[in-house]
């Protein structure tokens, strides 16, 4: 018998975001492809977030994970709160997996045609859209943001995830398999918008991901000399290598 659509496990990572979790709890319950599991990762948040996502007003069966609290939310350390809910995710029986940000809108219809976009298109293993309100396109080969679909067999290739956030790390896993990373460039999203590569902040993270995919020193060393010619946060790209080979 031929499958009727495909399923879909959510997962939304949240650091003291209580007043935006009823507002994404509405618009996931509005999808004409509902996700058949949600899983929700209290990433140390000292607001009530935690309550919040017991509370939420939905059908969709929810679990919830509490890391540690903390006074400050951090990206560079984000990956370790998904890797804690990771041991669980591969055990289940799923299609597709998506992330979810609390500040994300989405059509009422985007996971349906996500997913049948990934249904028609096997050699894709994660794909996303654009975000309307960011001023920097998403590279039409590297999917990120809220909203990106993972195919199963990407989360089934690796045991934990870095510690930054997951998105580059996903798409590094995707061609490990030979699958392509898709970031389609006619369609939108309204989600905040993402760091660019450009800021310093940006280069610090490219840094520590150039580690973690273990880029060799001498090119490392020959990129550092190119973005120095562009004054393009060299010392901050260094920097980030550095932080992550210490």
């Amino acid at each position: 018998m031929k499958r009727v659509s495909p399923s879909l496990l959510l997962v939304t990572n949240v650091w003291n975001e209580k007043e935006r979790i009823p507002d994404l709890v509405k618009i996931i319950n509005k999808q004409t492809l509902k996700p058949e599991l949600w899983f929700w990762i209290d990433d140390g948040s000292t607001d009530g977030s935690y309550n919040e996502i017991l509370a939420a007003k939905t059908k969709i069966p929810l679990q919830v994970f509490a890391m540690p609290k903390k006074q400050k939310g951090n990206l560079d350390t984000i990956g370790r709160a998904y890797s804690f809910v990771h041991h669980c995710i591969i055990h289940l029986e799923f299609d597709y997996m998506s992330l979810a940000d609390v500040d994300t809108i989405f059509p009422p219809d985007y996971f349906k045609k996500m997913c049948e976009y990934m249904d028609a298109h096997p050699e894709i293993g994660t794909l996303s859209v654009q975000s309307r309100d960011d001023k920097f396109k998403r590279n039409p080969d590297n999917p990120m943001g809220s909203g990106k679909i993972i195919r199963r067999s990407v989360i089934e290739s690796f045991d934990k995830y870095w510690d930054l956030a997951p998105d580059t790390f996903l798409n590094i896993k995707a061609r490990a398999i030979g699958l392509k990373s898709v970031s389609l460039q006619n369609c939108f999203i309204d989600s905040a918008p993402t760091t660019s590569i450009l800021s310093e902040e940006g280069r610090l993270r490219y840094g520590r991901r150039m580690y973690y995919i273990n880029r060799h020193i001498f090119l490392v060393f020959y990129q550092a000399f190119m973005f120095i010619l562009k004054h393009d946060n060299a010392s901050q790209y260094l920097r980030g290598y550095w932080q992550e080979w210490t």
